[in-house]
């Protein structure tokens, strides 16, 4: 997902883009990848809910300002231990 740039007067007509969404298998690697033109740079984001020992859990992990640069991001999640691992 990206958000918009900083809060501006813009953000009530530009929501948060969707620049992928997949349901994934249980143990399986899997790839996302978006694409988005925006005239202020993106604030991409990860916004996940998974089922683990702890039960149904939501959590938003921000990848950062791209400011009009492309970026490649390599996550892990631990189910186990909740651990996210982001580089």
């Amino acid at each position: 997902m990206e958000r918009d740039f900083g809060r501006t007067i813009f953000d009530y007509v530009d929501d948060d883009d969707v620049l992928a969404y997949k349901e994934v298998e249980l143990n399986k690697p899997f790839e996302l990848g978006g694409k988005e033109i925006e005239l202020d740079g993106l604030e991409p984001y990860i916004y996940m809910r998974y089922n683990c020992k702890k039960g149904y859990q939501e959590e938003v992990i921000n990848l950062g300002n791209t400011q009009f640069q492309d970026r490649v991001f390599h996550l892990r999640k631990d189910l186990e231990t909740g651990e996210t691992i982001l580089h």
